[in-house]
């Protein structure tokens, strides 16, 4: 008699949608596709997904749930559901791909993607995804957008080198970059204080 082990969730995510699959492994690991169903990747969609697993996860056996690390689109996802005691995984997609090839999934497209996570999930060991503290979150997006403006301040550097040595040049287009790169200047300094302020704010940053 086959006994049933555990649910295992795949969810393919991308920016505005969330195609996920539930499978069942039993003792014999034989596996069935319980439901497959897509989702907003917003709130909204969050709580349906906790509504779906509940209607078709009905025996008390542990559920796992499998998802790409795609960009940022999966970490609201991923924290919600963590916050919902909902034990999760996240693979970076060059790995979940290699595993989907190795399974012969030659087709490419989302429902398909979400079956092979939820088959990855059952027949691999991952580490539990937990995330980061809030305060390390809001640090990154800080330096983050910091090196952003500072990438584009050397494009508006190089722009200027090249008008100041160029055959021709032009004094209204060089007044023009200069105040564009002392804008960016003001910005990388209003956004440094911002960060030394962040880490003072918090004790295990300070450190």
């Amino acid at each position: 008699m086959n006994i049933l082990l555990k649910y295992l969730i795949g969810i393919d995510v991308a920016k505005d949608k969330l195609d996920a699959c539930l499978i069942s492994l039993d003792n014999g690991l034989g596996i069935k596709v319980q439901s497959t169903h897509k989702f907003a990747n917003a709130p909204a969609g969050f709580k349906e997904i906790t509504a779906w697993i509940k209607k078709f996860c009905k025996e008390e056996i542990p559920v796992e749930i499998l998802m790409e690390a795609t960009g940022v689109y999966h970490e609201k996802l991923a924290i919600y559901l963590t916050e919902q005691k909902k034990k999760v995984f996240v693979v970076l997609p060059n790995k979940s791909q290699k595993y989907l090839q190795s399974l012969g999934f030659k087709s490419k497209n989302d429902k398909i993607d979400a079956k092979g996570l939820a088959i990855m999930c059952a027949h691999g060991q991952f580490n539990e995804w937990k995330p980061i503290a809030k305060y390390f979150y809001e640090l990154r997006l800080l330096t983050r957008h910091y090196q952003s403006i500072q990438e584009t301040r050397i494009g508006f550097m190089n722009q200027l080198h090249a008008l100041n040595h160029s055959g021709y040049s032009s004094k209204e287009l060089i007044k023009q970059l200069q105040k564009t790169i002392a804008l960016f200047d003001k910005q990388l300094k209003d956004i440094k204080k911002l960060i030394e302020k962040h880490l003072l704010k918090y004790a295990k940053l300070k450190d």
